[in-house]
Order: C-alpha cells, then structure tokens, then sequence
C-alpha cells in the first residue's frame, strides 16, 4: 500500500531566501598602498542637502554680487584714470576736494569711514585727486567746523577785526623796536626764510601751526593751485543739514561769537531771607567772637592755583561750538561782501540702516552692493571730471535719487523731520531742491535720534530740524553734472569696448595663463619667452 504524500498548504507562500549583499568594489591597490581608505560615493541624507544648498545658494549670490561690484568701481575709476596722466607744472598742486563726513544717526564714526573707503575712495584714488576729510563725531560738528572754514575766509580777505596777539609777542615786539633790534638778512634759499615768518605777518585767526607752516612754504615758494573748480563732497543726509546751516552760519552770521545770554538772577525774596538768616545765628554769641572768624579768614591768604591745577580744573566743551545765528534770523542778516559767485557742493547717497527687525533689508542690501556701487561710483566719477555744473533746481517736490526710489520702493512726502518741533521758523512747501536731497535716508533713521533732548542749552536740532535755505545763498550754490558722452563712454567700458582714454585696452589673459607667466616658463610682460638658465657658476645661491 502506497504511503499519502504531504504537501504544503496552498494559501501559505514560501519565503525564498535572502540574497546576500553584493562583495565591496576592490579598491584601487595604488590608494590602497597609499593608505587612503575605500571612499564610495553616494547621495547625501536630506539634512546636508538642504544645508548645501542654502549655503551654496548664498555663497553664489555673494561671489557674484563682489564681482559685479569690482567691475561696477573699475568702470568708473577708468572713466576718470586720465586725469591722473594729465602733466602739472613743477609749482602747481594738484586739485583738492574737501569731503565732509560725520557719524550716521545711531552709530559711530567707523561705519562712515569704512563707507568712505569702500565706495568713494578707490573714483578718488584713480584720478589722482588730493582730498582733505573733515569729520564730525556729534551732531553740530560738521556745521561748526563749516561755519569755523567760511569765518576764516572772510577775515583774511579783510572782513572783522584785526587779529590779536598774544601778551609775550606783543612785549617782546615792543623792546625789539625800542632798542632797533632787526632780524639778520638771510640769503635766498635758505631754510630761515621760509620757517620763519616776518614779525610784521600776523597767523590767521582760528589757524593751526600746521597750516601756517604748509602756507607760508606754499608762498614762498611759489606753489599755486590747479585752475580748476574745486568743489566740496557732503556724504550723507544728516551731514547735508548740517553742512547747509553752516554755509549759511558763516555768510550770513556775525564774524565774532555772539555774548552769552545772562543767567537767571536770583529772586529778590531769597536774599533778605539770608539776609535775616545770618544774624540769627549769631544773637546767642559774643561780638568778638563772631569777629575773630572773620578776622582769621581774611587773614589767611588763598593759595594760588598751578597752572597745571588751573588746565585741570578747565572742564572741556560737552558739544560743538553754539550757532552765531539761527534759521529765523536769515532774512535781516546782510550777505558777507567776500562771499563766491559759485558754491560748488555734490552730495551723496549713504544709505545706512540698523535694528534687529530690518534683517531682511540689510541682507538684502548686503547681496545687492554692485547696484550702490555703481550709483555711487557714478556721483563721484561727476564729482571727479567737474565737466559741467549745474543751479540747483527751485520748486523742486520730486524725489531725491532714482537710488534712493529703486531701493526703497516709495515716496517721500512727508519726512519725520517736518512732524518734529523745533526752534526753525515755520516755512512754506518744500521750494529748493537743496531741501529734498537725500530726504528717503530720514525713514530709516532709528527712533532714539528723533526724540527730542530735553536740555535747556540745546536750542535746535540740526538733523530733526528743516533744512532753511535762503535764497540769496541757495541762488550760488552749484552741482556737478554728467554729461551725456562721458556717460556713453562709461558705457562703453563697462561693455569692454572702450578702455582708458589715451591707452590701448590691455589683451585679456586667461587665469591660468597668468599664472603660468608668472610661476611657471612662460612669457615675460612684453610678450618675449621666459629664458631659463642653469646654475652655470656652481654657486649655491648665497
């Protein structure tokens, strides 16, 4: 009889066994002999990829956003590269731009001169200008120091009183000239005659050492100016205030300091109270008691004070010099007679913001710096050639730079200055376009620079105040202008057509080409083949 077969259920399914894993690829017996382990590529994990990819996506921006900004600076620095070829005479100097710089609203002075450096500087720098930077730490520096330059013009061209002396040279002056005592003639070139300067010469007033010095060697030797127009550079809005009240401060104020105002005197109530006072507390004593005190005070004798104690005790200045003059007082005041027919001045943009909640627009502008190159390279390339210059515009209510509407992306009709209570008087709409410049940099002032200080002696607020222009003044003042074909030529180069004027555009060299020159056995500058030799001396290099 035949055994039954067994045979497995249908619905179970059977498990085949698994296939063991593919042998690891043998590595490359060289990397192995090297020591390198057996590196096999994959796809990474969702984390580092998302990692990558941001980091990838800003390191990208930022590399091709500080090429596009080089590129942007090297257009204008070669748009004005041919001033600096232009021959000079031996005694001419060449021209000197005078660049007003001063601390943003709610910062430091370091943040304006990095500005200084990075934007204007290199257009500078690649015409071959001579510049003088006047900075201010506080407000009111820059329009003190304005105020201070225009005063000093106008008493060496006559205006004022006449300079004192000090007590020393004045005595010693006066023996020399009762006796007869005259200075030893000097011989022509020698170095007396152009250190010492004559009795009878007096210093300007309000002038450094230094100044005098540079001034009297500039004379002597007959060291003149370039004839060309000269022109001032104001960075920023805050510093555009300041630097119109000052303008305004030294061609329309007094040339002397105005006498300060007299204090509050003390009420005629408090004195026959201490009046009263004072013998009460005596009734008790003896007369000769109460006089001998004062007998012995008199008696003892105030020792003097060291001038050293004296230096000490002298508190410095808690501010800038106080205004001549204020707004309201323009119109009644008469216009200094040695005053310019032109006052060339050129403002620019300088764009700074600051809080934690503006993150967003400062990355923002920190991965767009080419476009605030570029503006501002153009600014200053105008400041730089001085081709033309134009008046300023009169009913001007526009908005300030096509900068500052790009970036921001709105208008400025109001700013938070005109919202402000101040000492300035109350003036019409907005008429001058010295008014409205830079006007979008306002907003983005932080809070803490609008409140008003409560400070009986801070009369007005040079950044919180309107910017008052009289007419008289605004009617000389000048800007720099492009004109349109410097501005097709910076075009041209930047497209790479065009290179400096005068030059023939240098061959572009590949990188590795460069290096190879440079490293390798390449080609000389000149374009000759690099000539190697050999030690042919047995020399060991010493």
């Amino acid at each position: 009889m035949a055994e039954p077969t067994t045979s497995a259920p249908s619905g179970v399914s059977q498990k085949a066994a698994p296939k063991p894993p593919p042998p690891p690829k043998p590595q490359n017996p060289a990397l192995r002999m090297l020591g390198l382990p057996n590196i096999r590529f994959k796809l990474p994990s969702r984390n580092w990829l998302i990692f990558l990819s941001i980091t990838g996506s800003f390191t990208t921006a930022l590399v091709y956003d500080r090429r596009q900004k080089r590129r942007a600076q090297e257009k204008w620095s070669n748009l004005v590269a041919h001033i600096a070829n232009e021959p000079l005479r031996t005694n001419e100097a060449r021209r000197k731009l005078t660049i007003f710089l001063a601390a943003p609203p709610g910062d430091g002075l370091r943040s304006a001169r990095e500005y200084f450096k990075e934007y204007i500087k290199p257009i500078l720098v690649a015409g071959a200008l001579d510049y003088e930077v006047l900075e201010g730490r506080r407000e009111g520096d820059v329009r003190a120091a304005v105020a201070n330059r225009i005063r000093k013009t106008r008493r060496q061209a006559g205006e004022g009183q006449p300079i004192e002396e000090d007590e020393a040279d004045n005595f010693l002056q006066q023996i020399r000239q009762n006796f007869g005592i005259e200075d030893e003639p000097v011989i022509k070139g020698d170095v007396d005659q152009w250190m010492r300067p004559p009795l009878n010469q007096k210093p300007p007033i309000e002038e450094d050492e230094a100044d005098n010095f540079l001034q009297q060697i500039r004379q002597n030797f007959g060291i003149e100016d370039e004839p060309v127009i000269k022109g001032d550079v104001v960075i920023g809005r805050h510093t555009w205030k300041e630097y119109i009240r000052g303008i305004h401060e030294g061609w329309l104020g007094p040339m002397d300091a105005p006498a300060p105002e007299p204090e509050a005197s003390p009420s005629p109530d408090a004195s026959p109270i201490d009046a009263a006072s004072q013998p009460a507390s005596g009734d008790d004593a003896s007369p000769t008691s109460s006089e001998q005190p004062q007998d012995n005070k008199e008696a003892e004798p105030t020792p003097e004070k060291t001038p050293e104690e004296k230096k000490k005790e002298e508190k410095k200045p808690s501010g800038p010099t106080p205004a001549y003059i204020f707004p309201a007082a323009y119109p009644s005041q008469q216009l200094a007679p040695s005053i310019p027919q032109e006052i060339d001045v050129s403002p620019v943009a300088f764009p700074h913001i600051l809080g934690f909640l503006n993150t967003p627009i400062r990355i923002y502008r920190f991965l767009t710096q080419r476009y605030l190159a570029d503006a501002i390279g153009r600014d200053v390339a105008t400041i730089v050639l001085a081709a033309s210059t134009r008046p300023y515009a009169e009913n001007n209510n526009g908005i300030d730079s096509e900068f500052a509407a790009s970036a921001n992306g709105t208008t400025d009709d109001a700013s938070p200055s005109s919202s402000s209570s101040s000492s300035s008087p109350q003036l019409p709409s907005k008429h001058y376009e010295q008014q409205t410049l830079l006007e979008s940099e306002e907003q983005e002032w932080p809070k803490s620079v609008r409140k008003q200080k409560e400070h009986p002696d801070i009369k007005e607020r040079e950044w919180l105040d309107d910017v008052v222009v009289d007419s008289r003044i605004a009617s000389r003042m000048r800007r720099f202008e492009l004109p349109a074909e410097e501005e097709d030529r910076a075009q041209r180069i930047g497209e790479g057509t065009e290179w400096i004027r005068g030059e023939e555009m240098p061959v572009h060299i590949p990188a590795w080409k460069r290096i190879w020159n440079t490293y390798g056995w390449g080609e000389e500058d000149d374009g000759r083949p690099k000539v190697v030799i050999g030690n042919l001396d047995e020399e060991d290099g010493e």
